[in-house]
Order: C-alpha cells, then structure tokens, then sequence
C-alpha cells in the first residue's frame, strides 16, 4: 500500500497479512478492494489466475458469458472520457496506470 507508513498499526497489520497469504489469495481479494486492482507484471499468472476484477475489466482473460463482450461494447459507446493522472501521485504505481500504463510483462520497475 502506497503511502502507508509501517508505523501506523493498521497498515502493518496489512502488510503482514498480505506479505504471509499473498495479494491474489481469496481471503485478500475479498477483503481489500485495492487488492482488486493490483496488476503484478512479474506474478502475471496468478494475477490472472486470481485476481477477481482488473484482467476481467482489462480483457486480458475471458470472463464467465459474455462479460468481457459487454465490457468492451459498454467502452466503445462513451462519446467522451476523462483519464486524470497527477503528475506527483504517490497512491497509484506507475501513475501510468492512470492512463492503462502498466509496466511491462514481467517487470516492476519498467
């Protein structure tokens, strides 16, 4: 979790559960929405395998039905949309991401 110091109680008892069962374990994913739009470039595979919204929205995998159609006919029909990225932001990494950047498959620093 970006920004949240280690000596604050509650973001060292986040730290420490999600460095002990993983950020794509179920018991997280269902707990922490930000976990649901975590995108491990270097864990892609259980990141697809287990990540429970961003590879559905982002049409990486094939949700169940037709979702991932839906998904994409609903993104095509806006007429107009505004993606703001802060030049300074500390809470998303990479700020890119703001954008649909990522870091490249399998790196956390490009």
């Amino acid at each position: 979790l970006p920004d949240c110091p280690l000596t604050s109680g509650l973001c060292r008892l986040l730290a420490s559960v999600i460095s002990h069962v993983g950020v794509y374990s179920s018991f997280v994913q269902d707990r922490l929405a930000q976990a649901n739009y975590f995108r491990d470039a270097a864990n892609l595979e259980a990141y697809r395998a287990s990540c429970h919204f961003l590879p559905f929205i982002n049409n990486e995998i094939q949700g169940p039905g037709n979702q991932n159609s839906i998904h994409k006919s609903n993104f095509e029909s806006l007429q107009k949309l505004v993606l703001v990225m802060a030049q300074n932001d500390s809470m998303v990494h990479p700020k890119e991401s703001e954008h649909f950047g990522y870091f490249k498959d399998g790196s956390r620093t490009e």
